[in-house]
C-alpha cells in the first residue's frame, strides 16, 4: 500500500525484495512492481536473480530496508504469515 500511494501523486519509492528479482512475491503484486519500474523508482534485491521467497530472507531484507530508511514503522504480521 504505501509504495502504491507514494507512486500515483508521481512520488518515487524503493521496493527491497526477499527474493530473487525473477521471484517477485507474493505474485499478486506483480502490477505493482511493474508500475514501480515505470514510476522510475526503483526495485531491489540482495538475493539471487532466482531466489525463491524464504522466511529465512525476510531479516537480510529487513537490513536493508532500515539502512535505507530514515525511520522505520514497525506492524506486525501474523504469527504465520509470509513464504
Amino acid at each position: 500500500m504505501a509504495h502504491s500511494t507514494d507512486i500515483k501523486p508521481g512520488g518515487r519509492t524503493v521496493v527491497v525484495l526477499g527474493s530473487g528479482l525473477l521471484c517477485p512475491y507474493p505474485a499478486n503484486n506483480v502490477d505493482l512492481f511493474k508500475s514501480v519500474v515505470d514510476s522510475a523508482s526503483t526495485i531491489i534485491s540482495p538475493f539471487p536473480l532466482n531466489r525463491q521467497p524464504d522466511r529465512g530472507l525476510s531479516l537480510p531484507r529487513n537490513r536493508i530496508i532500515s539502512g535505507l530508511s530514515i525511520g522505520c514503522l514497525v506492524i506486525q504480521a501474523a504469527l504465520k504469515s509470509g513464504p
